[in-house]
């Protein structure tokens, strides 16, 4: 810590320790993934209430630097702040350009698979009819932020073998199709905490806040082209949405 946390100071008490946090973590005094002290521990390291802890601890979960997982602790993240997402931005490399980062793709599973009750309600599909399963990690400047399953409808069978690590799935639609419009029908979000694979795939630990979007998009005339489930870690990531009159 460059100066001691002082009451004579004007800056509120939980600022300077949360200033104090933040030179220790940029010094790498605690790594990514590794668990930070206690609230009680960082009170008498500190000199400060636990509550003045509790405030400085706050917002550094709120800036994605620290993640709190009930009843294990808090923990350092991969990432020094969260950035936003648009909820309108169906392009992951998009939101990557738009932030300065270089966007990664890595995949687990691409191949056909038979239409399951999901696939055949929300794309309309019949039963036995195969869909295009797709399964990636996405990932900015090398940090895991998403893990992405795309179910595509069978006019899209030529993804079963298309390069998908290397350009988004729109812009390799696009190279065989030529220009396309899509959007989304139905989205969904929900709470989840991550299982043991899905912690592994994102690098966070396991049982970690997520937050899983299902989406359901179409072509410009009505047909059903996709459903997906994304997994976006809690901890490096938020959501924003823009309304519009």
């Amino acid at each position: 810590m460059d100066e001691p946390i002082s009451t004579l100071s004007v800056t509120p008490l939980y600022r300077q320790l949360k200033q104090a946090l933040v030179q220790e973590l940029e010094r790498g005094r605690w790594r990514p993934d590794e668990k930070i002290p206690s609230e009680k521990e960082l009170s008498v390291l500190y000199g400060v209430s636990r509550i003045t802890v509790r405030a400085a601890l706050d917002e550094l979960c709120e800036e994605g630097r620290l993640l709190r997982i009930q009843g294990k602790g808090t923990f350092v993240t991969r990432v020094k702040t969260k950035k936003f997402m648009m909820i309108d931005n169906l392009s992951f490399a998009d939101f990557c350009r738009r932030n300065g980062f270089t966007p990664g793709r890595r995949v687990l599973q691409q191949c056909m698979s038979e239409a399951d009750e999901d696939d055949i309600v929300q794309l309309g599909l019949q039963k036995g009819e195969l869909v295009v399963k797709i399964v990636r990690v996405l990932s900015a400047d090398g940090v895991p932020f998403v893990l992405s399953e795309d179910r595509f409808a069978p006019g899209y069978a030529f993804l079963e073998h298309a390069e998908v690590e290397n350009a988004s799935l729109y812009e390799t639609i696009v190279s065989h199709c030529g220009p396309q419009s899509f959007s989304s029908i139905r989205r969904t979000f929900e709470c989840a905490l991550a299982d043991g694979a899905q912690a592994a795939a994102l690098s966070v630990p396991k049982g970690s806040p997520m937050l899983l979007v299902r989406d359901i998009v179409a072509d410009r005339e009505g047909r059903l082209v996709r459903r997906s489930k994304e997994l976006l870690a809690g901890d490096k990531i938020r959501l924003a949405t823009v309304w519009k009159e």
